[in-house]
Parts: C-alpha cells; sequence; structure tokens
C-alpha cells in the first residue's frame, strides 16, 4: 500500500511527469490563466495524482508547478537574450511545450547563398503564447496612469490630421516623405496603410489589398499616397508597402532587393526574386536616384499576437536589416499591430493601451526582436472588421503616423542641401 507523501517531501522524477502530464491533458487548462480558479485546478490534479497512486496535496502540485515555471522562465529568458549559448534542463522541453511559447519551426532566417531574407516554418498551434500564472504571479493588467501621455478626443484628433496633412518635408528637393514598411507576412503593414487612409477618407476603406496571416497579399513594391480630407491636397507622406518577410515560402525579397528600394533604384510595381535581383538590366532601374527616390524612414512592423511564437532565428533577420538600414543613416521605427488580440481591456477600449501592463511587456518584447530601444515602438490597432471609425482609434494610428514622420524628418534635415552661394556683405 503506498504511503501518503507530505506537501514538503521531495518529489521524484516519476511523480514530477506525471504532474506534467496531467496538467498537459487537462481540458480545462485554460482556467489556469484565471486568478481565483487555481485551488480548484490543483485540488483536481491531486486527486488524479493520488488515482496513480502518487500522493501530493493540492498545496504541493501548486508549490512544484510554481517552482517549474520560475525554473522554466529563468532559461527562457537566458535564451532569448542576444548572444547568450543554448541552455535547457532536465523539464525544460515539456515545460516548453505545454507553455506554448515553442512555434513549430524549422528551417534559416538568415541570409541564403542568394541573400534570401526568408525563412520556412512550419504553422504553430496557436498565435498567442500564454503564460500559465498561479493567484499571487498573475500580473496586474493595468496601471493606474498611462506611462505615455495621450489625449483621446475629438480636438487631439482633428489637430493631428492638420499636423499630418501640412507637413512638407524640410528638405526643398523631396516633395514627399516616403516610408518603407518592413515585417512578416500577416504583420499588419498592408492593413496600417488602409487603416490610415481610412481616417482621411472618413470611412473604412481597404486601398492596400490585404492578405491573410500566412501569406501575403502584397507582390510587388507600392507606393500609396496619402491623400487628405476631401477638397484638401495630398500629405507629403507616402508609404510603400513590400512583400513580407518569410511565411513558409520563398518570398524572393533579399538583402540586396531591400537595399534597392531603399536607395532608390527598384523602380514601382518591381516584382522580386533571388533569381532577378534588382539591378542594371532591371526595367525602369533608377540610375542616379534622388532625393524624392530615396526611402526615408523604415518602419518595422511586427504582430503583438506573434511575438512569443516568431522563430528565434527571425531576430537576426531584422538585425541584419537594421544595420545595413542605419549604415545608410535611414532612422527607423516599428509598429506593434494586433494589440487587441493580446489585451482584452485594449479590445473592448483603446484608450486603455497605455495603462495595460500586457502591452507594455509586448512592446519591451517587440524592441528586444528588433534590438532597438522601446522608445521607438508604438502600438496600433488597425481597422479589420470594422466598418466605421472609432475617434480613439483613429487618434492611436494618427499618433503613430505622428512618430514616424518626426524621425523622418530627421533624415531631411541631416540631408539638406548646404548653401554655397557669395556671402551677404552687410557690413558688419
Amino acid at each position: 500500500m503506498a504511503t501518503r507523501k507530505k506537501s514538503w517531501e521531495r518529489w521524484g522524477d516519476e511523480e514530477v511527469s506525471a504532474l506534467l502530464s496531467i496538467c498537459s491533458e487537462d481540458e480545462n487548462q485554460q482556467l489556469r490563466l484565471k486568478p481565483g480558479h487555481n485551488s480548484k485546478v490543483y485540488e483536481r490534479y491531486s486527486v488524479k495524482l493520488r488515482e496513480m497512486g502518487i500522493f501530493h496535496d493540492a498545496s504541493a502540485c501548486r508549490d512544484k508547478m510554481k517552482k517549474l515555471k520560475q525554473d522554466y522562465k529563468k532559461t527562457k529568458d537566458h535564451n532569448n537574450k542576444w548572444g547568450n549559448d543554448q541552455k535547457s534542463s532536465k523539464w525544460y522541453d515539456r515545460l516548453d511545450a505545454l507553455l506554448g511559447h515553442r512555434p513549430s519551426f524549422s528551417g534559416t532566417a538568415s541570409t541564403t547563398n542568394s541573400g534570401t531574407l526568408v525563412w520556412e516554418a512550419a504553422e504553430t498551434k496557436d498565435s498567442v503564447a500564454c503564460e500559465l500564472y498561479d493567484d499571487d504571479e498573475a500580473p496586474q493588467p493595468k496601471l493606474e496612469s498611462q506611462w505615455r501621455e495621450m489625449e483621446w478626443t475629438e480636438e487631439q484628433k482633428a489637430s493631428l490630421m492638420k499636423t499630418i496633412s501640412s507637413y512638407r518635408p524640410s528638405c526643398h528637393e523631396g516633395t514627399q516623405a516616403r516610408v518603407l514598411l518592413l515585417g512578416p507576412v500577416g504583420s499588419g503593414k498592408s492593413s496600417f496603410i488602409s487603416s490610415v487612409q481610412s481616417v482621411f477618407n472618413g470611412r473604412v476603406t481597404n486601398r492596400a489589398m490585404v492578405g491573410t496571416s500566412s501569406t501575403s497579399f502584397t507582390k510587388k513594391l507600392q507606393s500609396f499616397n496619402i491623400h487628405g480630407q476631401k477638397g484638401e491636397d495630398p500629405t507629403g507622406l507616402v508609404l510603400c508597402d513590400i512583400v513580407g518577410l518569410g511565411g513558409g515560402e520563398m518570398t524572393g525579397l533579399t538583402l540586396h532587393d531591400v537595399l534597392s528600394v531603399i536607395k532608390g533604384h527598384a523602380p514601382e510595381g518591381q516584382k522580386f526574386s533571388p533569381d532577378q535581383p534588382v539591378g542594371c538590366e532591371t526595367v525602369g532601374y533608377i540610375k542616379k536616384p534622388g532625393l524624392k527616390d530615396k526611402i526615408h524612414c523604415v518602419a518595422f512592423v511586427v504582430d503583438a499576437s506573434k511575438i512569443l511564437t516568431y522563430p528565434k532565428d527571425l531576430s537576426t533577420t531584422f538585425r541584419l536589416l537594421r544595420k545595413h538600414i542605419s549604415d545608410l543613416d535611414i532612422h527607423q521605427v516599428a509598429l506593434l499591430t494586433q494589440i487587441d488580440l493580446i489585451c482584452p481591456e485594449t479590445a473592448k477600449d483603446v484608450t486603455q493601451v497605455y495603462k495595460s501592463r500586457i502591452i507594455q511587456d509586448m512592446m519591451n518584447k517587440a524592441g528586444d526582436l528588433l534590438g532597438m530601444s522601446t522608445s521607438y515602438v508604438v502600438p496600433v490597432k488597425n481597422y479589420s472588421s470594422e466598418l466605421d471609425l472609432n475617434v480613439n482609434n483613429d487618434v492611436l494610428l494618427l499618433r503613430a503616423v505622428d512618430h514616424i514622420l518626426q524621425y523622418t524628418d530627421l533624415y531631411f534635415q541631416d540631408n539638406a542641401p548646404q548653401h554655397t552661394g557669395p556671402k551677404n556683405d552687410l557690413g558688419v
């Protein structure tokens, strides 16, 4: 007859394995994401263990899972830091599968011999990876005040629209600011363009054709002039869309081609193939691009609901891109999309975005993924299934555009033509 064990006694490997098996097989696993349900969950685990001849009470099960998760998180955080050697532990793989943080992935995200900036990945079981928290571990979802100041009013929307509509580059040669959106397939690049234009149109429209989360509708370089309100001249902003990175198939986007677009050599409508890189023989190739042909700012776009399931090699791809783009003295920012999918409070009310610890944490993770400070990252909620505009959502989108224009204008300031004419003799 099995002897009952006290909650503080050591767990054997077979007992830990049994606990993890029960945990992973539990059909009510989602209950553990909600504080207040954990006591019943661990009572159920204790009963199931008892049926297997293993005697640990609910408190012991809870303490053991807490310790396992702490060890897992420590290892996971170490592995996610840039440049660290990868570590593992006895229960790491079991916990990684249980916590849902590891996508089913195979392939490479570094450049191939042709310089292709893509990877081949299998589908993930879930695009949103969830931590399992105990009652006293669950992060507080809401801050008392906004950690970035925002005004959510019609007046603020009108002010931002006026600022953006009246924007003109400070350098006279370039009449419009050209911003390139770069990101994985399904990250929301085209949706962002359509959403911004919708704000100025006064109704939801899909000017830039949008694909699915796993396939890229955009197949070529497309430039979209953001038009002002009816009766107004076009704004000084052009958003440039390009094929998404990755997505389970060879997209044809190479480092060489990305840099050709940024330098202004690639013509409008250019389709990309690793076998036919952009060059002098390309139809429409711009041999001597002027300032108006070049890209003046790059906005990386990442999906908040996929940050934890993106292949680790994607960070290498982003950092490689950022290094070469920085060498061209091009400023870079980042847009974090799909914030409503990771934060229920923000999904209900977008004004809670800067009170959400969940989104704040995900913005930090986006910065880590891209290798940039969180100050460059702004959250947005694109219009997708909505038919009507929402003033608060409009304000968030317009603030993102204003954020982009601030860094775009730095490029023009840095590249302003120097006055070389004769000095005026003022007699002093």
